[in-house]
């Protein structure tokens, strides 16, 4: 373990939106019985020409607290599309509704996804980027932020962007240090991560492989300038990541066992009233994240996806 000291009161850590994961059922396990995180990024919802902007559409993405304003976290939704009206459109109806900071997905890199020039796929196309901004920076009282990749197949991809990027006053650019043709294999680039950085003064959010602290230790310490985290598989590995990092504590298995049981139960019982008919296979997915904190993790995991029903899930 990294022994380095850092003021961890400087640092705001916020949930990356993975869909399929975490979702409202993930998040009211996860602020119910951990700390720390100061947003919520909500996994993206799909906009095309013909979205509608009826808020009904869109309410069930989100926990009943959200939509009361009662969490003491900031609830940001994601919108991934390429047709400037209709992202603007969607984009004032949130903020119509209580939600006024909405973030553009640049960064999928889902072969389904860049290949209809969403996400990823619209990092070659900086002049479509351009068009969706200038439509979105229509609509007042909206904080808007942008989360991107280095690019789709080249690195120069995102060098063309941040140079369109800099031209709108950007509430945060989060940005995952691999090309999206990486999806999440291999090593993250920071060579080119902090080349990017560099090119703007957007408030850079840095996402990617932060497992622990000695990950978190070497992002800070090599970035000293930014102080926004935001953390996807490894606060789903160990929702625990977080509130460990803010007590200067190590992921201790033992130590944290228990309240882990405690968010795993919420989590059922939030899958549950879902009344989904596939919670089982949904759990099961859950493990393949989970398993990393438990000491004998492929005996835990294979025990789990042996398993046909919640209550023989139970720990």
């Amino acid at each position: 373990m990294n022994n380095s000291r850092i003021d961890i009161n400087k640092y705001s850590f916020s949930l990356a939106p993975l869909r399929g994961i975490t979702g409202k059922e993930f998040r009211t396990a996860l602020t119910r019985n951990f700390n720390g995180i100061s947003a919520c990024f909500l996994p993206f919802v799909s906009v095309t020409e013909v979205s509608a902007d009826k808020f009904s559409r869109y309410s069930n993405i989100f926990t009943l607290d959200e939509l009361l304003n009662k969490v003491d976290y900031e609830v940001i939704p994601q919108i991934i599309g390429n047709y400037p009206p209709a992202i603007a459109r969607i984009s004032a109806m949130f903020r119509d509704n209580g939600f006024n900071h909405v973030n553009l997905n640049l960064g999928c890199p889902m072969p389904q996804i860049t290949k209809k020039m969403r996400g990823s796929g619209l990092l070659p196309y900086p002049d479509k980027i351009k068009s969706i901004l200038d439509e979105v920076f229509k609509v007042n009282n909206l904080k808007f932020s942008v989360k991107i990749r280095l690019g789709l197949n080249s690195y120069e991809d995102a060098y063309d962007v941040i140079a369109v990027l800099n031209n709108y006053p950007l509430h945060e650019l989060i940005i995952h240090p691999r090309l999206a043709i990486d999806r999440y294999a291999g090593e993250i680039n920071l060579t080119e991560f902090e080349k990017v950085m560099k090119m703007t003064s957007i408030p850079v959010t840095y996402n990617g492989d932060i497992v622990d602290y000695d990950t978190f230790i070497d992002k800070t310490l090599r970035f000293p300038n930014i102080t926004n985290y935001m953390i996807g598989r490894g606060l789903v590995a160990c929702p625990f990541l977080v509130e460990a990092f803010k007590a200067n504590h190590s992921l201790d298995y033992n130590f944290y066992f228990d309240k882990f049981r405690n968010f795993y139960y919420d989590l059922i019982d939030s899958l549950e009233e879902c009344e989904e008919r596939d919670n089982v296979s949904r759990l099961k997915v859950y493990w393949i994240y989970f398993k990393k904190f438990f000491p004998d993790s492929e005996e835990v995991y294979h025990k789990m996806v042996r398993c046909n029903s919640i209550s023989e899930m139970k720990i």
